[in-house]
């Protein structure tokens, strides 16, 4: 009913008096979230946002048809995260892609920004030729523009596109040079994020000795602000000792791994993938529980978008087929469709659960 009201009371305005409304409801939701983003903790800025949705998605909309560029792009910058954490990233890039063909009078830095936002969200999906088209331009400007503070982390980020795509070479080569711009400015990039990101291309040619010492290097420096980089290099040294068949070790970067990647839903899926692992892996892991997590790595993979990186998929291959060995083919399905029932919450709920326990 709030709907069909809402309807009938914008029929009765002139295209002025809704033009005045719609700005005010822009500028009042992005204001909003800005202030959340400086006083609230990210669950309060992730409820808000889910609840406030339409109004949001209303709100850029309607600055993209009216051709609002900068509200449009300021907008914009304070709801990728949200996109990208929740794993909004189809509706995200769909509206970022019509906000970016608009003619690019406004601020060149904060169209970077929002192209970096665009990037991120592309290559999540594996869309890789929209992703590099949207981070070499990134990169394009921040060398133009003499982004000193943006500059590393443009190329941060194209070094991990490159490594989705397994490019490693190329992923090795820019990464260099962010670490090296890292380390000469580290206000603008912490270094530890770039050797996080040089350990996983380490980690996925099958350097491992090399892998763990960029790992623990990272872990020296990386912060509680550095979320998704601790998750990475915690996650991974799970995967070394899995790969080494030492469980209680996995086990141990397992539980400090949990929380960093649970903010982040792609992370959050590697993680599980790794959890999964760790139960199909060890001697007295219970199958029945990797089954039930492979069920819901593929639910939230299927209604998030994400899409594994080979490395990971390989890997559950395998263990799923080992998994499966294991268990009767009635056990495995119901097990599996167990997992395909459950929420993100609850599945990162049933992992803390599995961790609080040794097994």
């Amino acid at each position: 009913m709030l709907e069909f009201i809402c309807e009938y009371a914008l029929s009765k305005l002139s295209n002025d008096q809704r033009a005045s409304v719609e700005l005010l409801r822009a500028e009042y939701f992005r204001n909003k979230m800005q202030m959340l983003k400086q006083s609230a903790s990210r669950e309060d800025q992730k409820e808000y946002f889910q609840i406030n949705f339409n109004n949001f998605y209303g709100a850029l909309n309607w600055a993209i048809s009216e051709r609002q560029v900068e509200l449009g792009f300021r907008l914009a910058s304070e709801l990728g995260d949200m996109w990208e954490t929740l794993g909004y990233f189809k509706e995200g890039l769909d509206l970022l892609g019509q906000l970016l063909a608009l003619p690019p009078e406004f601020d060149p830095a904060m169209r970077a920004s929002v192209l970096q936002i665009a990037s991120d969200l592309a290559w999540q999906q594996y869309d890789f030729e929209t992703a590099i088209t949207y981070s070499t331009q990134v990169v394009n400007l921040g060398r133009q523009l003499n982004l000193k503070e943006k500059y590393a982390a443009y190329i941060n980020r194209l070094g991990r596109i490159y490594i989705e795509q397994g490019r490693y070479e190329e992923a090795k080569a820019v990464l260099n040079e962010a670490l090296e711009l890292a380390y000469c400015e580290p206000e603008n990039l912490n270094p530890s994020v770039v050797l996080a990101q040089l350990g996983e291309v380490e980690l996925f040619i099958g350097n491992t000795v090399t892998a763990r010492q960029f790992f623990e290097s990272a872990l020296t420096h990386l912060t509680e602000e550095d979320g998704i980089f601790l998750a990475i290099a915690e996650t991974d040294l799970a995967e070394i000792e899995l790969l080494q068949g030492k469980y209680e070790q996995a086990h141990q970067w397992l539980v400090t791994a949990l929380e960093p990647s649970s903010q982040h839903i792609r992370r959050s899926i590697v993680f599980f993938s790794a959890l999964a692992g760790y139960l199909v892996l060890s001697l007295d892991g219970d199958k029945t529980k990797a089954a039930q997590f492979y069920g819901a790595i593929d639910s939230l993979s299927e209604q998030s978008g994400v899409i594994l990186g080979m490395h990971y998929q390989n890997l559950n291959r395998e263990r799923m087929r080992i998994a499966r060995d294991m268990l009767s083919e009635k056990e495995w399905l119901d097990a599996f469709e167990t997992g395909r029932g459950w929420e993100r919450g609850e599945t990162i709920q049933k992992a803390k659960d599995i961790l609080s326990v040794r097994i």
